[in-house]
């Protein structure tokens, strides 16, 4: 049974991905909702930082 603090930091780090993945699915909309041109740009931009976060944590 895992103690109190480990239970307690595993719950921090899922809370942390749910709102990194909110703050990603609420930039993916308002990118959508962009004309194509802007639209594009950005999900290059978003796309390279998730490819830095990806190696971060590699």
């Amino acid at each position: 049974m895992p103690k109190q603090n480990e239970t307690t930091n595993a719950e921090t780090t899922e809370n942390d991905r749910s709102i990194a993945d909110t703050e990603f699915e609420r930039q993916l909309a308002a990118t959508l909702a962009m004309d194509p041109v802007e639209r594009v740009k950005r999900l290059e931009t978003m796309s390279e930082h998730l490819e830095k976060d990806l190696e971060n944590l590699s």
